[in-house]
């Protein structure tokens, strides 16, 4: 807080591509005019976005829900809540590392970001069924499998939000500014997040359709964004304007919106 208030620059003193450069000039920061494109214009890149978007909403919004009721579902298995608020801190952390691991590889493997994505929901997609099955008792286990198994559920579903959010960029660049693109995801993830968390304090509720619900998301994102066309226009200009000659594909492994 103190180094917030000592220095903290309203902008880099240069800008960190030529897209983002050419983009603050030609679309001032304003989220009226941004969020009016979004739900007004119909556009293809609106519609993309909007559609983009409910994916990280239904991914992100069901998993924070989730993970701030975690005492709920652990307490059943023995696991006392000072336990599940240090697992809970560790998934944010193994979460935060996994994300610059994949921002190297994304920085690698260029035009990849919605392959690597999958990647990552599909595991996640493994590792929560294997987390509930076992506190659903369906499967035999014990804290340490689920110690595991919810720690690698985390890793691999926290790891790609960064890349869902370059790829909003990506997909809005260049009609809609930056931060309304990026302020829609978040909107987006909040108001699913009301959602689950008023079903998980409903008096007299279960808790086990939490557990189920987070696992049953994933696959359900998995397919949404397999369906989405994902293109990279930016990291195309910024390529060309920098003189770089490296080969990026328009389309990253297909899809049909």
């Amino acid at each position: 807080f103190i180094s917030v208030l000592v220095y903290f620059p309203s902008k880099p003193q240069e800008s960190p591509t030529s897209t983002a450069a050419s983009q603050t000039e030609k679309l001032p920061p304003s989220f009226g005019g941004g969020y009016k494109k979004i739900f007004c214009s119909c556009t293809r890149s609106s519609n993309r976005l909007l559609f983009l978007a409910m994916i990280f909403g239904i991914l992100n919004g069901i998993y924070a829900g989730w993970s701030a009721v975690l005492n709920q579902n652990l307490g059943r298995y023995g696991i006392s809540q000072e336990e599940s608020s240090w697992l809970g801190f560790g998934l944010i952390v193994i979460g935060c590392f996994g994300s610059i691991v994949l921002g190297f590889l994304s920085d690698r493997f260029l035009g990849k970001i919605k392959l690597l994505i999958l990647i990552c929901l599909v595991l996640a997609w493994g590792f929560f069924t294997w987390f509930t099955l076992t506190v659903e008792g369906y499967i035999t286990g014990s804290t340490t499998t689920i110690y595991i198994s919810l720690l690698a559920a985390g890793l691999f579903n926290n790891t790609p939000y960064p890349l869902f959010f370059e790829l909003a960029l990506e997909t809005a660049y260049p009609e809609i500014e930056e931060g309304s693109a990026a302020s829609l995801f978040s909107l987006a993830s909040t108001l699913l997040q009301i959602l689950f968390l008023a079903g998980a304090f409903t008096p007299g509720a279960s808790v086990a359709w939490m557990n189920w619900l987070v696992t049953a998301s994933l696959p359900v994102c998995t397919l949404l964004l397999i369906i989405f066309r994902a293109s990279y226009p930016r990291v195309i200009s910024d390529l060309s304007v920098d003189g770089k000659n490296i080969q990026v594909s328009r389309v990253d492994d297909g899809g049909w919106l």
